[in-house]
C-alpha cells in the first residue's frame, strides 16, 4: 500500500514536470527535450522561446531547470541549490534591471547586468545618457511591456525583448565572480546556466563599471 502511494507521488511529480508549473525540477542539458511552457502558469514565453532558441542554434552548452516562481535572487539560489545546481552562489547570478529614462525619446531603456550580490550605483549608470539625471527604475507595467516579462523573470538579454533598441550594459562584476552565470530566462519558473563568454557571444552587451564599489 506505502509503495503504491509513493508511486502515485512520483507519477504526480512527473505530471506537473511535463506541464512545467513547478513541482520541481526537471534539470535538461543542451539539445535534450525541455518541458513547454505551461502559459497559464508561467506566463508569456515569448522572450524565453527567443533566447532558448538562439542558445540551441549555436550549439551552446547549457544546463535548464523548471521549478517554482522565484521572484528574488535569493529565491532563485536556493531553487537552484535545492534542485541540483550546488555549484551555484549569489554573484554567479545575473541581475537584469530595466532603467528608464523619458528624456531620451530616441534610446528611453537600458538593461543594467550585474552579479547579484552588487548594487547598482545610480550616480554612474545616469552617465550613460547624455541627459540621465531623470533616469530611474521602470516600473512593473513598463517592464511587462519592454521586457515581456514579468519583474523577477526578466533575462541579462535586451536584445531578445519585444521592444527593440534596448541597451545591455554588464558591469565587469559578472565576469570577476566566475565563468558561469545563472539566470531566471524570461520566466520566473525558468533558470539556465551558460559560461559568461557564451552569454556574451549571443547578447554581445557593452561592459561598463556601475556597481557600488564596496556592494
Amino acid at each position: 500500500e506505502r509503495e503504491r502511494g509513493r508511486e502515485e507521488e512520483r507519477e504526480r511529480g512527473r505530471e506537473e514536470e511535463r506541464e512545467g508549473g513547478g513541482g520541481g525540477g526537471g534539470e535538461t542539458k543542451n539539445k535534450a527535450e525541455i518541458a513547454p511552457v505551461n502559459e497559464e502558469k508561467e506566463g508569456d514565453p515569448g522572450t524565453y522561446n527567443r533566447i532558448i532558441t538562439a542558445i540551441k542554434d549555436r550549439n551552446i552548452d547549457f544546463r535548464h531547470l523548471v521549478h517554482d516562481p522565484t521572484p528574488t535572487s535569493k529565491d532563485s539560489l536556493e531553487t537552484r541549490i535545492k534542485l541540483g545546481w550546488t555549484d551555484c552562489t549569489l554573484a554567479s547570478g545575473a541581475k537584469a534591471m530595466l532603467i528608464v529614462n523619458s528624456k531620451d525619446a530616441e534610446a528611453p531603456y537600458k538593461l543594467a547586468v550585474m552579479a547579484a550580490n552588487k548594487k547598482l550605483n545610480w550616480k554612474l549608470f545616469k552617465k550613460f545618457w547624455k541627459k540621465g539625471k531623470g533616469a530611474r527604475m521602470a516600473t512593473q507595467e513598463e517592464v511587462l511591456k519592454v521586457t515581456g516579462c514579468v519583474s523577477g523573470g526578466v533575462p541579462p538579454f535586451g536584445s531578445f525583448f519585444p521592444v527593440k533598441g534596448v541597451e545591455t550594459i554588464v558591469d565587469p562584476s559578472l565576469e570577476a565572480q566566475g565563468e558561469r552565470i545563472n539566470f531566471n530566462c524570461g520566466l520566473r519558473t525558468r533558470s539556465v546556466s551558460i559560461m559568461y563568454k557564451d552569454y556574451v557571444s549571443v547578447e554581445n552587451p557593452n561592459v561598463k563599471t556601475f556597481v557600488v564599489a564596496d556592494s
